[in-house]
């Protein structure tokens, strides 16, 4: 049997050999969650949980009482997200919202979103409730 994309030459020199196969094309059955990539124990599971479950966010939620344009992120995520980006050295926006984007590890905080764009309101208010400083 021959494999696309594979010379015949090779192929020939590889029929003694067994390899798992590799389809990187192929689509999984589920997407996959952060969760899986993320390992238990690592430091995005270890800011978020905490903040997510213990942190008073008061302050944040009394600044968002009334609607205008589109619904900001959650306090809860924004300021995770904050914490654990500090906690990587990454300060800007720009460089989270790029993280978000291309780092696994910046997903957990964010819940797999792969596309994520910075709400850089609800990222001051996060900032000025957790008394990081500013960049």
């Amino acid at each position: 049997m021959l494999e696309a994309g594979i010379p015949r030459a090779r192929q020939q020199t590889m029929s003694d050999q067994t390899f798992r196969r590799w389809e990187p094309d192929r689509q999984p059955l589920f997407p996959p969650s952060t969760r899986d990539f993320v390992p238990e124990g690592h430091l995005a599971h270890f800011v978020r949980d905490p903040v997510r479950d213990d942190l008073d966010l008061s302050a944040i939620f009394a600044r968002h009482c009334e609607r205008r344009g589109q619904q900001p992120c959650h306090p809860a995520l924004m300021t995770s997200l904050l914490l654990y980006a500090c906690s990587r050295g990454i300060d800007s926006s720009r460089r989270i919202e790029q993280a978000c984007g291309e780092r696994v590890d910046f997903m957990a905080p964010i819940g797999g979103k792969r596309s994520f764009s910075l709400d850089s309101e609800a990222l001051t208010a996060s900032r000025a409730s957790t008394r990081l400083p500013a960049p």
